[in-house]
């Protein structure tokens, strides 16, 4: 392939204004060269570097060598996970200490995926990859409207790295030159190529993306229409100005099915694109396992606690405000709900009553300071507001603090959170992560976490339980190329929990070992043993009584995920708290004929006779339970614009009574009161469904057609005592079945 050739009729064409984007500049860096040897699976990365100046962008340009059989290609939505398939990406830093930066990555397919670094953005990329007999190229433009680059008339450098995932091997390839095995590397990368550019003519950027909205309610035969927009301003590169005007969320993701019987509220994450595409500088340990986020999104516009029947309401607006100053970073958010109302049963003979019920305000402020000069060190402060007039007032606050070495060998993650809410004391806690990787084979993870009785971050975080100190140890260790195996990984854990009064109330030691074949097909097993403890989860610090040693044995097998047809088989036992035990299985079965279909099929079912509820008044029941759980989900792309997706999840678990027990005033010890009569008896059926099919058709980025169709059904019995016929009846007759439009078109400079 002739490069110049093809640089050069590149340019001609965005002279002549024939490429999507009116201005169109070429600064073009010609990169990676992969070659093969099927023998040794060794891969080289040549370099040629030419660029032609321009004063309204950049474009770069790849080319890679390797089989075409060898390349794992895959349909995908734009910005969806770039882990999936072979890729080329290209990272920026313009401002050569990483507070500026953004990566962009075009796949074999046509759909790409990007983010950013601190200042948030959104903006009209293109890129393509063209697949030839035994190679393959890509192109990137990256028009100046969107760098994110502090202003300079003068010549500036940029730090420059650029990568290839070569997905048969799992290997990632970077210039400058970097083989990483995924999960093993101490740092991204740990130098960079700087280049030359003769100034960044950063403009003002403005953005307005009106839409259209319909909403219709098939139960009810009802048609709720919304018009909003969204508007974007970034006047210089450290700050940026994002609001929204009467949202919609209608064709957002469904939530996944999740019966959950115990006492703690379940973690969604928030699915709704108004958060998920400019909020990030927000999501702090959004899915950590701590059980503490200090912000989470999902609680703007979300179910009031009362009254109960109230749905979700409706945000009016909602605007963003981040920028940056030296090393130090800032972002507010504020939003606002729209005033609702409740329809109320009147007790009397008469008509039922309209409640009104006025909407909350939210707001959201972010200070960090970062210094990376020869290592990583912040810190920082978010606080979160909810102003309620219902429920009360509540501010939470977390400061937090990072340090990292300059090879990432050893990172201390810190954070303290306080809340204040009008109706309650002031509560605390704490959480600290010490990360030790003396080599990349072996990692050493030490958590403490502690948080009192009157921690209440809900109002617009997320706090799983109080009353609780845990101290976790982990053990990573992966060693590559052993005999007969490509990997095998170590891992070994230690936990305990304490209460404020000193008692342990939980406690695991866990050793688990994953076997990587040649083939790639992967073998895990793992156990654990947790020594008796004083529950105190199953009647939430109500009561406390002391279990009996227990234990749990898991078992998967997994097949190449590269395959077109590939599955994953797993089973486990494990000894209750008091007597009986929990009984699984399940499997997961993909298929991918081609690049445009792929779908997957997960079947589980669980048996269990010694799943222990609370009663209430000191009293529990240990339930013999059983449940299937099938979630089924496909995806077909009519090309890189369009995706058609269908999702259906079940979940159905059958409960009967089997023993009885109270813990007697002055003792910790559970004490069998006998089975069940036909006087007593404590029986339960729940089954879930939920069904969602949605198309998205992106016009021209960032302006599409998002359509989908949802059907929801709880039911908290069986019909004609049948799983499938309730099933069936859950379908016929949901309790929610909407279908929603959405078009959005981008207008901007």
């Amino acid at each position: 392939m002739n490069r110049s050739r093809n640089i050069k009729q590149l340019n001609s064409h965005a002279q002549a204004g024939t490429l999507p984007l009116p201005l169109f500049c070429c600064l073009s860096l010609l990169l990676m060269a992969a070659q093969v040897c099927a023998s040794t699976a060794e891969y080289l990365i040549p370099l040629n570097l030419q660029r032609v100046n321009s004063d309204n962008g950049m474009y770069f340009s790849c080319e890679m060598e390797l089989p075409v059989l060898t390349f794992v290609t895959e349909h995908t939505a734009h910005s969806q996970s770039r882990g999936g398939r072979d890729y080329a990406t290209i990272e920026l830093d313009t401002s050569i200490d990483g507070t500026h930066g953004h990566f962009f990555t075009p796949f074999f397919v046509g759909s790409n995926c990007d983010g950013s670094q601190q200042i948030e953005w959104k903006g009209t990329l293109y890129g393509e990859v063209a697949e030839r007999s035994g190679e393959s190229s890509g192109g990137f433009l990256e028009p100046w409207a969107i760098f994110g680059a502090p202003k300079s008339d003068v010549e500036q450098e940029l730090e420059l790295p650029v990568g290839r995932l070569v997905k048969t091997t799992r290997k990632h390839y970077s210039w400058p030159f970097q083989t990483v095995v995924p999960g093993t590397s101490n740092s991204h990368l740990s130098s960079l190529h700087q280049v030359a550019v003769d100034y960044v003519p950063f403009a003002p950027h403005v953005s307005v993306r009106p839409f259209v909205a319909a909403n219709v309610n098939v139960p009810q035969d009802s048609v709720d229409g919304k018009v909003g927009a969204d508007i974007s301003w970034r006047p210089t590169p450290d700050f940026k100005f994002d609001s929204s005007i009467l949202p919609d969320f209608g064709t957002v993701e469904a939530d996944d099915v999740i019966i959950n019987l115990s006492v703690f509220e379940t973690f969604y994450a928030d699915r709704r694109e108004l958060f998920t595409e400019k909020t990030q500088v927000f999501d702090l340990n959004a899915h950590s396992r701590s059980g503490i986020v200090p912000f989470h999104s999902r609680r703007l516009g979300q179910r009031m606690a009362f009254p109960q029947d109230r749905g979700e309401t409706d945000l009016q607006a909602m605007a963003q405000v981040v920028g940056k100053q030296g090393n130090w970073d800032f972002a507010f958010l504020g939003a606002t709900e729209d005033d609702s109302k409740s329809e109320v049963i009147n007790v009397a003979p008469g008509p039922t009553l309209s409640i009104n019920l006025p909407g909350r305000d939210f707001g959201v402020i972010r200070l960090l300071y970062t210094d990376t000069e020869s290592r990583e060190l912040s810190f920082g402060m978010l606080t979160a507001a909810r102003f309620d007039q219902l429920e009360g007032n509540a501010v939470s606050y977390m400061f937090d603090g990072r340090y990292a070495s300059s090879n990432q060998s050893v990172i201390v993650d810190s954070n303290i959170f306080i809340s204040d809410t009008e109706y309650g004391k002031r509560g605390f806690g704490g959480l600290a992560n010490v990360q030790l990787r003396p080599t990349p084979e072996r990692t050493h993870l030490l958590t403490l976490q502690s948080v009192d009785d009157y921690l209440d971050l809900n109002a617009v975080g997320y706090n799983r339980r109080n009353d609780q100190t845990r101290i976790s140890y982990k053990l990573t260790h992966t060693d590559e190329n052993p005999y007969l195996f490509r990997s095998i990984s170590t891992e070994f854990s230690i936990a305990g929990i304490w209460n404020s009064e000193g008692e342990r109330t939980n406690n695991n030691i866990s050793l688990s070992r994953s076997f990587v074949f040649y083939d790639f097909n992967r073998a895990s097993v793992s156990v654990s043993v947790m020594p008796s403890f004083l529950d105190d989860t199953v009647a939430y610090r109500v009561e406390e009584f002391r279990t009996d040693n227990a234990y749990r044995v898991a078992l998967e097998w997994v097949t190449n995920s590269e395959e077109q047809f590939h599955y994953g088989l797993n089973t486990g036992y494990r000894k209750s708290l008091v007597d009986g035990g929990f009984f699984w299985f399940g499997g997961e079965f993909s298929l991918q004929p081609t690049d445009s279909f792929k779908a997957s099929l997960r079947l589980s079912k669980a048996f269990r006779d010694g799943w222990l509820r609370f009663r209430a008044n000191g009293r529990y029941t240990r339930f013999e339970s059983w449940g299937p759980r099938a979630e089924i989900s496909a995806q077909y792309a009519m090309g890189p614009d369009q995706l058609l997706q269908g999702e259906f999840q079940w979940e159905s678990i059958h409960g009967k009574g089997l023993e009885f027990y109270e813990v007697p005033d002055g003792a910790n010890k559970l004490v069998s009161l006998g089975g069940p009569s036909d006087q007593l008896s404590d029986s339960f059926a729940i089954s879930q469904v939920v069904m969602q099919i949605r198309y998205k058709w992106e016009v021209t980025p960032l302006s599409d057609v998002s359509v989908a169709y949802t059907k929801f059904a709880s039911r908290n019995y069986l019909s004609d005592n049948s799983t499938i016929a309730t099933l069936r009846d859950q379908l016929q007759n949901p309790d929610t079945e909407n279908f929603a439009i959405k078009v959005r078109y981008l207008f901007s400079n």
